[in-house]
């Protein structure tokens, strides 16, 4: 077991000798800290300005509808303009929308500036993704992406408790100007990445197989469909979870937020760098299958649950296996599409992610009052299995099976 984790912080230190990667790792960490300390509490922050479950669900989906336009039109701007133009853009534009929160009186109010929020985060993402790829070759890229992903998991960890804490002691205002003041830490680090476009020198092992891949937008497809079910079950889980702590077990704003915090925070930490490993042993699209299909028990199981230590529990089998989900999608993806066009290609895909993400509240909001919450919850299980019929999918396409030769030829 030593040794073990002797080899895992060995590899992560790897990842770091690389300045822009550092750079990164940096920028990941403050801009999702950010994201991270209003995000569990966020339909709880709706609900303290009047709303009820359907204005919550009003507002969630309202701030991600908007994302589906302007993904795309991002990506381009990315492989066009540059991966670091857009993460700096992205940074200034999510600066505005905590300031109009801490001063919003009502639930309709803020639904301009959650939509901002939300198009500032997804345009970060993409451009994010791609900039790894872009600082990578196909043999070491999951492990970077496991070793970047580590700055999103620890500000997973202290985000929620201390978004919710804040909120409990000082009230909401607070909590969203430590979102403003982390933001502005992020612009040093995201102006001191190199800039990349995707348009430099192809990789040797990626020229082997460039003219190989003329079917690259049905692998986009495809990973629409597997974004689209996973942006359902995420939206239903985000905005069900914090309502449902708060109903039947009376938690505090605090007590949500650490929960967050346990259950895919510090869970995700320890997920990183393994997660990596096992892409590169198995493949991405085995390794996303297996943890895919190990997360819909974990919703299933929750409605006849009425302890909260146990739902914990539940919480932390859910992050686990969810969290390792992203270092599987992101070397998968940027592994099967034409260097040029990874910001495209990520864009698409996350779009697919932003309907998702418009869908789950509706969800939520047309059938937890006549139904109850444990149709809420069977209903997040069942779209988390649906992921599952896509990646199937992919494992038949000639390009990944083209890819797997490749990489197992360079390992």
């Amino acid at each position: 077991m030593r040794q073990r984790l002797h080899n895992l912080v060995g590899e992560a230190k790897k990842a770091m000798e690389d300045r822009n990667l550092r750079m990164l790792f940096a920028t990941n960490f403050t801009r999702t800290f950010g994201m991270s300390v209003i995000n569990p509490i966020m339909p709880l922050f709706i609900r303290s300005l009047g709303a009820d479950k359907l204005g919550v669900s009003m507002v969630l989906s309202a701030s991600s509808a908007a994302s589906i336009f302007l993904l795309v039109p991002c990506g381009l701007l990315a492989d066009r303009y540059g991966r670091k133009k857009t993460i700096v853009a992205s940074t200034i534009l999510s600066l505005l929308p905590p300031f109009f929160f801490a001063v919003s009186t009502s639930w309709q109010q803020i639904i301009p500036w959650a939509i901002l929020f939300s198009v500032s985060i997804t345009m970060y993402f993409p451009a994010k993704d791609s900039i790894i790829a872009d600082y990578t070759t196909p043999k070491n890229r999951a492990m970077f992406y496991g070793a970047i992903n580590l700055a999103l998991c620890m500000a997973s960890i202290v985000g929620p408790a201390a978004g919710g804490f804040i909120a409990d002691r000082y009230g909401w205002a607070s909590s969203f100007y430590l979102i403003i003041l982390t933001t502005l830490l992020c612009l040093p680090f995201a102006l001191s990445l190199t800039e990349t476009t995707g348009r430099g020198p192809v990789p040797k092992e990626e020229r082997q197989t460039k003219g190989a891949r003329p079917n690259f937008l049905r692998i986009l497809v495809i990973f629409v469909f597997y974004y689209t079910f996973l942006g359902i079950a995420l939206a239903i889980v985000l905005m069900a979870i914090p309502l449902y702590l708060e109903d039947k077990f009376q938690m505090t704003k605090a007590q949500v937020g650490l929960f967050f915090s346990v259950g895919t925070g510090v869970t995700s930490l320890f997920t990183q760098i393994p997660s990596g490993r096992i892409v590169r042993k198995f493949g991405g699209q085995r390794a996303l299958l297996a943890y895919i299909l190990m997360i819909p028990p974990t919703f299933l199981l929750w409605p006849s649950v009425q302890s909260p230590f146990v739902l914990l529990i539940l919480m932390i089998i859910y992050g686990v296996f969810y969290t390792m989900t992203w270092v599987a999608e992101a070397t998968l993806i940027m592994s099967l599409v034409p260097t040029p066009l990874r910001g495209f290609s990520s864009a698409v895909t996350q779009t697919g992610l932003a309907v998702g993400r418009t869908l789950g509240p509706m969800v939520v909001g047309l059938i937890w009052s006549p139904l109850g919450p444990e149709a809420v919850f069977y209903s997040a299980a069942l779209f988390f299995a649906l992921c599952a019929l896509p990646i199937l999918m992919v494992g038949r396409t000639a390009e990944y099976k083209r890819n797997l030769k490749l990489t197992t030829s360079t390992n």
